[in-house]
C-alpha cells in the first residue's frame, strides 16, 4: 500500500537523511543509526520464519548438500562438509589469527522464500560498514574481511562474545547460526555496553591518554562528565555554561547529540577521555575564587 515499507527500506530512508544532516552536525546521527539498525534486528527476530541460516567453513574443506533432516547435515562426513539444499551465496573469507582460512556462507533452506535471507543480508552490510568505521572494543584492528557483509557475519562467528554462544559447532572445521537475527541482536547487545568509538581524522592520542591503553570511558551527559573528572561543585555552573557556549568549538569526536534524549536524560554527551574535553575541564577542578 502507498506509504507502507519494510524496515529495510526505513533503515535506509533513516541512513538517507543521517547522511545529510552529518554534513552539518558530524557524528550527531551516530546513536541513531545504532539504534535503528537495532530496532529492525528485533523486528525482525519477532517475526523470523528461520528459513536460512549462516556458516563458517574452513577454506581446505569441501561442501556437499544434504536435506535438512539428514543426520549428516552440518557435519564432517567422507572429507566434506554437508549443509542443507537450498539457495546458497558465498559472503567472502577471514583469516584468523594470521594462519587459519574460513569461508562465510548464508543460504536459504529449501522451498523457504528467500527475502527474509535476502533483507538479513541488507542489514548485515549496514551493520558491517558501520562496525568497521566505528569498532567495538573486542574487534580486532587486524581482521580484515572481504566487505561489510563478512565483517558483520565473522563478528557473529568468531568476535562477539554472546553472538558466539549463537554457533552450533557441529565440527572443528565447521560453525552453524541457525539464528542469524538471534545471534546479531546478541551481537549488538554486546556491542552496546561499550563506547561507541568515533574515528577521526585529528591528531592520535598520547601514549599515556585513555584512549591509548584501552581505557575509553566512552560518553556522558554534563552531570556525569563533572563527576568523573572531578569538577568542583562551585565551578560547575560554570563549567556547564563553557560547554555549552563552546560545544561546537571542540573536536568533532568529543561530543554527539541523542535525537530524543528519555526523562531527566542529557541531549549532548562529551567523550570524558578526550584531549580537549580534558583541557577544558582541568579549568574547573579547584574551588571557585570567593
Amino acid at each position: 500500500m502507498p506509504g507502507d515499507s519494510s524496515p529495510v527500506d526505513r533503515l535506509d530512508q533513516d541512513h538517507k537523511a543521517d547522511s545529510l544532516s552529518s554534513s552539518v552536525t558530524g557524528p550527531v546521527n551516530l546513536v541513531a543509526r545504532f539504534t535503528s539498525l537495532q530496532y529492525l534486528a528485533e523486528s525482525e527476530y519477532a517475526a523470523s520464519k528461520n528459513t536460512f541460516w549462516l556458516a563458517a567453513v574452513a577454506s581446505e574443506i569441501d561442501i556437499d548438500r544434504c536435506d535438512h533432516y539428514d543426520e549428516r547435515c552440518g557435519k564432517l562426513v567422507d572429507g566434506k562438509i554437508w549443509l542443507p539444499w537450498g539457495c546458497i551465496k558465498y559472503l567472502g573469507g577471514v583469516v584468523l589469527n594470521g594462519e587459519s582460512q574460513w569461508k562465510l556462507l548464508a543460504f536459504s533452506l529449501l522451498h523457504q522464500n528467500p527475502e527474509e535471507w535476502e533483507r538479513y543480508l541488507s542489514f548485515a552490510a549496514a551493520a558491517g560498514a558501520m562496525m568497521v568505521a566505528h569498532p567495538p572494543t573486542w574487534m580486532p584492528a587486524a581482521m580484515r574481511p572481504s566487505d561489510p557483509t563478512s565483517t558483520w557475519v565473522a563478528a557473529l562467528f568468531f568476535y562477539a562474545p554472546r553472538a558466539i554462544d549463537c554457533v552450533v559447532k557441529q565440527a572443528a572445521v565447521c560453525g552453524l547460526i541457525t539464528q542469524p537475527w538471534a545471534a546479531s541482536l546478541a551481537a549488538m547487545r554486546e556491542w552496546q555496553s561499550q563506547p561507541l568509538l568515533l574515528n577521526s581524522a585529528s591528531k592520535p592520542p598520547q601514549e599515556d591518554s585513555p584512549a591509548a591503553t584501552g581505557t575509553t570511558i566512552g560518553f556522558l551527559g554534563a552531570a556525569e562528565l563533572a563527576d568523573k573528572l572531578g569538577i568542583h561543585i562551585t565551578q560547575r555552573p560554570a563549567f556547564f555554561q563553557r560547554l555549552s557556549r563552546d560545544r561546537k568549538k571542540l573536536e568533532d569526536h568529543c561530543w554527539i547529540e541523542t535525537s530524543e534524549p528519555g526523562p531527566n536524560q542529557s541531549r549532548y554527551l562529551y567523550r570524558a577521555d578526550s584531549d580537549s574535553i580534558l583541557t577544558l575541564a582541568s579549568i574547573y577542578k579547584n574551588p571557585r575564587p570567593t
